[in-house]
């Protein structure tokens, strides 16, 4: 089953919804948009080309019903980082019994920005990172870098236990 998720571009008064059907966790998805906004050198229309000519994503009119994701990146006036901070969001689907709850989506639980962090079980009291530079996004994002690097690690003890290499003769 795929990790489907949202992706809220806003800019102004102006929302861009796109859609990820698979790989929607913040070790890929996260990484990734982290990975555009950087090399959009944090501007609004150079991210929203560099999401939309990437296969992985398609443009959408709405926020999906089944999705596990929801990330929100919003510029605050009107286009890059230069006039003024941007937000990155992540948000998990919080799976509930009860129709009366209003906001089916939770702050990620477990949201260690760095090693000290996790080392010392500080979970920040949210996953909102609000960016005022572009030295201060590669700090702020780091969680999703290293989201990645655990996640490869993770997949490579899965294969050596397993012996699951498959060797190349030459």
């Amino acid at each position: 089953m795929s990790t489907r998720a949202n992706i809220k571009l806003i800019n102004g008064d102006s929302i861009i919804w796109v859609y990820r059907h698979s790989d929607g966790y913040p070790a890929e998805t996260g990484h990734d948009l982290a990975e555009k906004l950087k090399k959009s050198c944090y501007d609004f229309n150079e991210l929203t080309a560099g999401i939309l000519k990437d296969d992985a994503y398609r443009i959408t009119t709405e926020q999906h019903g089944d999705i596990e994701y929801l990330y929100t990146i919003e510029f605050e006036n009107y286009g890059s980082i230069q006039s003024g901070d941007i937000t990155f969001k992540c948000q998990k689907a919080s799976y509930y019994d009860s129709h009366e709850c209003l906001n089916p989506f939770v702050y990620l639980e477990d949201y260690y920005k760095n090693q000290a962090d996790e080392d010392n079980k500080e979970i920040p009291s949210c996953s909102i990172e609000v960016i005022k530079s572009p030295e201060e996004a590669q700090e702020k994002l780091a969680y999703y870098y290293r989201a990645k690097l655990k996640h490869i690690i993770r997949a490579s003890k899965i294969q050596l236990e397993r012996n699951d290499f498959y060797y190349i003769s030459a």
